[in-house]
């Protein structure tokens, strides 16, 4: 191969640059191949070479692939300190090869800070990526801050600012024949618009997702589309189908980020159907989280969890573990996502009986004043107070004409997604 013959003229010249540039290029074919473990031996191997030869853009390139490779293996926290000393070597350096590796070595903060659940900081990262690819002047560099920042912004809560990102991404992807990161793109733009309720985008990112990563052997990308025709079918509760699209999504990438994420959801959606598997499948999703340091993943399913333990009338599991969530949520998360829980204080206190209490709760909730930022937080919110409502014999009008519209705006967002059975369905329990 190319690197290898390189190996060979290095080795006769004796020049460390060479050698080190040939591990360095022979971990990318790896990275190519999705073999991380020999891919993060050669860089290894790469570095003390290129730290020897002094040249700044072959470390920064060496040790800012060092640090992919050991996230891809789940490290993020180990991944972090190979992008720092990579952003340090190039401070202040001007040439456009250093610029491109800042821009990169930011991206991979930013994806590392994303995988761990720090939102915001990942935010942050993305957007110096974004600034050093434009210096760089790489027409393919600002796909990468673009669709990283999708994610960031989809765990943020933020899913109109998550999905623009997205659609940039896939611009720019295309333009310059990026599949991989189209691929990526395509699955972020879908896991936004699901939470816009833009279920027709969705399905059709979600399909592209699924074909590239199948055509170009990156299962992780299939396994993503997977996730979201996953959540499409939760969201309007169709369940079972729900919980096939999750064990899809697990089937074609064993291990890595999009494997947990459909563990996780597919533990939670058994738990929802009753299935006694689910809570096992749940359990060893959370151990492999925190094991990768994916906090994204393990909040993100720990708060969905509360919602199981109210269906269930485990109250005293509810008590001990909303406050824990909430802080979490506070912490990491969109300002008003608490939300969440607020409406399943509410929920519990209506399985039990007391209305006057969830009345309350949810006036406050669903205030015109202050409107609910999450389509599908408002929607059970709702659902909620009109039955609440209806149960003391008040007048539920208002919040029955809200829910209506809702309803139609999903039904607008239909597009060519494959759910008429499943649509017909929810809708006729839509407002019940």
């Amino acid at each position: 191969s190319v690197m290898k013959r390189f190996l060979l003229i290095g080795e006769e010249r004796g020049s460390n640059l060479l050698i080190g540039a040939a591990f360095d290029g022979m971990s990318d074919v790896h990275m190519a191949r999705n073999q991380f473990v020999e891919g993060l031996a050669y860089t290894k191997e790469a570095l003390p070479y290129l730290k020897a030869s002094e040249n700044i853009p072959a470390q920064m390139s060496a040790l800012t692939h060092h640090g992919v490779f050991l996230y891809m293996l789940n490290g993020f926290a180990a991944s972090q300190e190979s992008f720092q000393e990579t952003l340090a070597l190039g401070e202040g350096r001007e040439d456009k090869t250093s610029l491109y590796f800042q821009g990169n070595a930011n991206y991979q903060m930013a994806t590392a800070l994303t995988g761990m659940g720090f939102p915001v900081q990942a935010i942050t990262y993305a957007e110096k990526s974004l600034y050093f690819m434009r210096l760089a002047r790489s027409s393919y560099g600002p796909t990468l801050p673009h669709t990283m920042s999708a994610l960031a912004y989809y765990f943020l809560g933020n899913y109109q600012k998550g999905r623009e990102h997205a659609l940039k991404g896939i611009e720019v992807a295309t333009q310059t024949d990026s599949w991989r990161m189209l691929g990526y793109a395509s699955s972020h733009a879908a896991l936004n618009e699901v939470e816009l309720a833009s279920f027709g985008a969705a399905w059709q990112h979600a399909e592209k997702a699924i074909m590239l990563g199948n055509k170009y052997k990156h299962t992780e990308i299939e396994s993503m589309g997977y996730k979201v025709q996953g959540d499409i079918y939760g969201r309007i509760n169709a369940l079972s189908q729900a919980a096939a699209s999750y064990q899809k999504g697990m089937e074609v990438d064993k291990g890595g980020f999009a494997t947990l994420e459909n563990m996780a959801r597919l533990g939670l959606t058994l738990s929802l159907l009753g299935d006694p598997q689910g809570d096992a499948i749940l359990q060893q999703a959370y151990t492999y989280a925190e094991a990768a340091d994916l906090g994204s993943i393990l909040y993100n399913a720990k708060a969905i969890e509360l919602s199981i333990f109210v269906l269930r009338k485990d109250y005293a599991k509810f008590e001990k573990y909303a406050p824990i969530i909430r802080k979490k949520i506070e912490e990491r998360s969109h300002s008003s996502a608490t939300q969440w829980v607020d409406y399943l204080d509410a929920l519990a206190d209506f399985q039990r009986g007391d209305l006057e209490e969830s009345l309350t709760k949810l006036d406050v909730l669903c205030s015109p004043a202050a409107p609910i930022p999450f389509f599908w937080i408002k929607f059970r919110a709702l659902k909620l107070h009109i039955q609440v409502l209806e149960r003391m014999g008040k007048e539920s009008s208002i919040p029955r004409a809200e829910l209506k519209e809702m309803l139609v705006k999903i039904e607008q967002g239909l597009g060519n997604a494959p759910l008429e059975s499943e649509w017909q369905a929810f809708s006729a329990n839509g407002i019940g």
